[in-house]
């Protein structure tokens, strides 16, 4: 169905694909305090190619055609660093203007800060983009905010569905929304996240993610 990528905001007004490390580095730079042209200088891939830029990734895997969709995770950061998460949902959206990707696209938010999670999905909307927050909202606290669509770890759901939190999942159709779910088997050898969409349908079963 998808594929998902962490995207980080570069010091040059840039956006890059890369799984950066547990303190938010790549090839040990922050990468909002660099340019792209930095990073790229202070390592490469294992395949020896540079770190991608997000425009590049676009230009090579839009298909008008396809049904497969590009999940760009802005990850979380702390307090400090929030306004980062708002300047890369808004270059995202322009990339993602630019490329005509906007049916390609979904934009996934931390769910850490209101405003953040807000500013986020007028970006994605303005682009065209669908919109998904990484939350532990309830479904009435993401309709206050506008949102509905929620993503969560399978902890957060509640025992019928394989975790011990309080989010059911059967909710949500019912109220109009969506959720996604991800998390849900850790015990499949190399398989570190596996993700069931769920949109406006419910499965009982945590099989076939």
């Amino acid at each position: 169905y998808g594929c998902e990528c962490d995207v980080y905001y570069t010091a040059d007004n840039d956006v890059i694909v890369a799984h950066a490390s547990l303190d938010y580095k790549v090839n040990g730079l922050t990468p909002w305090d660099h340019t792209v042209a930095e990073i790229r200088s202070a390592g490469v891939l294992a395949n020896g190619e540079q770190i991608p830029r997000l425009r590049e990734l676009l230009d090579v895997a839009v298909d008008k055609d396809s049904h497969t969709k590009l999940f760009l995770d802005i990850k979380k950061l702390d307090a400090n660093h929030l306004n980062y998460i708002s300047l890369c949902a808004k270059r995202i959206a322009e990339i993602v203007t630019e490329a005509g990707a906007s049916h390609f696209v979904t934009i996934l938010c931390t769910g850490t800060n209101d405003n953040v999670m807000k500013s986020a999905k007028t970006y994605a909307e303005q682009a065209g983009c669908d919109y998904q927050v990484n939350t532990g909202k309830t479904i009435k606290q993401l309709s206050v905010l506008g949102l509905d669509w929620g993503n969560y770890p399978t902890s957060y759901l509640v025992s019928e569905f394989g975790g011990s939190g309080g989010i059911d999942p059967n909710e949500f159709p019912m109220a109009g929304m969506s959720i996604s779910v991800f998390f849900l088997d850790k015990k499949i050898p190399n398989i570190y996240t596996n993700c069931t969409m769920m949109h406006n349908t419910v499965s009982s079963s945590r099989k076939g993610a």
